[in-house]
């Protein structure tokens, strides 16, 4: 599953908003060769963005500081760095969930690993916008934040005594900024949810409960700072008027509900099945009594609902709808699913005994097979359900073996090259054509429809930069040469 996303990685290619967010930080590095004057760049670019366009520090510094504004080789990291992210935080929220809470095996935590991290990437709704634009990843990164915020609360809450807590807080503190700075609908959607674990940990005495008020007070204060941005108002005043509050929240809750149905697929009927059929034995020994699962739906529905919240209030309906924003939403709805799937389960069978001949189900052969069988048909039903070509690791796979990715790569190649060596920007304009084909798991190349803006200059220098440094040295570039770029 993994393997074609990661090989195509290095197919990618940067496209539009890449140029604008590295260009300060490529000219620092270039010009001095210091990794000190390239972080300096970004953070200024960051403060820059915060007084002019958007608030969201955390996720304009990452989108200036990327490996390709030290090379332009160097953006397959990018969406390696991505992938490895998301599967390793991943893992540790399934393995201090399953093995930590409730003392499963490896194996169970394992299959539990690879169903989420199946639903999370080979149903992605896009995986262009969120892995291998180097703009978008930032949405990942919020996604990434939540499931280390809960691996880490969930390992505390379990530790009657935890070891290195003040370490830990502050570690938390830390992902709460981050979570907080990053792209709107998590922020809200993620504090909003901390609030209420905050609420839960107190009312309960849980040994996490000062460190949630810790990740609380992190992704707040950002969250904070985010909101009173100058620069939300100047982009508001390009964008348009916004929608009232109160209608924006009302049509939240209504898009929320209309996208959970949507989402609520054959391939997630197939998940919940496979996980009842592991895991209700250990949820009927379980200390724990699952008292409120209805209460635990409605928390998880409102923490979405409020995800919905930004987009929609700032640029209308469609504004969800946009894919990096769309997909974000879409990786936050798969843990709170499965949480509420686990504890709905764990609810019934602790409540009604006549269950128990269905817990015991996986001591019998006949059955099982059955259950597995029927999980496999509606796994691969969901991948037709969605596209079959569509789904990032299939996609990828067939770009790979047809071909297509290395003609994406070379024509891109030969662009850039000729972007690099032209004369002028009107020249560089010139160079740029429509592609013959463009993967599917690639961002859309849009530029043969933005080459008429101030782009194609922007891609000259940036290009004809790292040109020099590769035959100068970063740090070495003849001042006659840097005149010559800015010509």
């Amino acid at each position: 599953m993994l393997l074609p996303l990661i090989l195509i990685a290095f197919d990618a290619h940067p496209v539009h908003d890449d140029f604008v967010h590295t260009q300060s930080v490529t000219q620092a590095w270039t010009q001095t060769g210091s990794v000190w004057a390239a972080i300096r760049a970004a953070w200024e670019h960051t403060q820059y963005m915060y007084r002019t366009w958007q608030g969201t520090y955390v996720a304009m510094f990452f989108s200036a500081l990327q490996p390709m504004a030290f090379s332009p080789r160097l953006l397959f990291l990018t969406p390696l760095l991505t992938l490895i992210g998301l599967c390793l935080s991943a893992a540790y929220f399934s393995r201090n969930l399953l093995r930590v809470t409730l003392r499963t095996d490896t194996s169970t935590c394992a299959v539990f690993f690879t169903v989420l991290m199946t639903l999370l990437l080979q149903f992605l709704p896009s995986a262009r916008e969120v892995i291998y634009w180097p703009s978008g990843t930032p949405y990942t990164l919020s996604v990434i934040m939540i499931f280390v915020i809960l691996g880490l609360l969930i390992k505390l809450h379990m530790q009657q005594q935890p070891h290195h807590f003040f370490l830990q807080a502050g570690l938390l503190f830390l992902c709460g900024v981050v979570l907080g700075g990053c792209p709107y609908p998590l922020a809200l959607g993620g504090t909003l949810g901390l609030l209420f674990v905050v609420a839960w940990t107190f009312q309960t005495r849980s040994p996490a409960r000062w460190a949630s008020v810790s990740t609380l007070a992190g992704s707040g204060l950002a969250l904070m700072l985010v909101v009173i941005a100058p620069g939300n108002h100047l982009r508001q005043e390009v964008i348009g008027q916004p929608m009232s509050a109160a209608k924006a929240v009302l049509q939240s809750i209504a898009e929320c509900a209309e996208m959970t149905g949507k989402w609520f697929s054959p391939q997630l009927v197939a998940s919940a099945l496979l996980l009842v059929l592991l895991l209700a034995p250990i949820l009927r020994s379980s200390p724990f009594r699952f008292r409120h699962p209805f209460l635990l739906m409605t928390l998880s529905f409102g923490c979405l609902a409020a995800s919905f919240v930004p987009p929609i209030y700032a640029t209308g309906v469609e504004g969800y709808r946009v894919e990096r924003v769309l997909c974000s939403l879409y990786m936050f709805y798969v843990p709170l699913m499965l949480l509420n799937l686990l504890y709905f389960t764990g609810y019934l069978i602790k409540r009604f005994e006549n269950l128990g001949s269905l817990v015991d189900i996986h001591e019998q052969k006949g059955p099982t097979i059955a259950v597995m069988a029927l999980s496999i048909v509606l796994m691969v039903w969901g991948l037709f359900a969605n596209a079959i070509m569509a789904s990032p690791s299939i996609g990828a796979a067939k770009s790979l073996l047809t071909g297509e990715a290395a003609t994406y790569h070379q024509e891109m190649s030969l662009r850039e090259k000729q972007i690099a060596t032209s004369e002028s920007a009107e020249e560089a304009r010139s160079a740029i054509h429509p592609l013959m084909s463009v993967p599917v798991v690639l961002p859309v190349d849009m530029l043969p429809y933005q080459k008429d803006g101030g782009l194609p200059g922007l891609m000259r220098s940036y290009f004809r930069m790292h040109m020099l440094a590769d035959e100068y040295g970063a740090g070495s570039i003849p001042q006659a040469e840097w005149d010559a770029i800015n010509q």
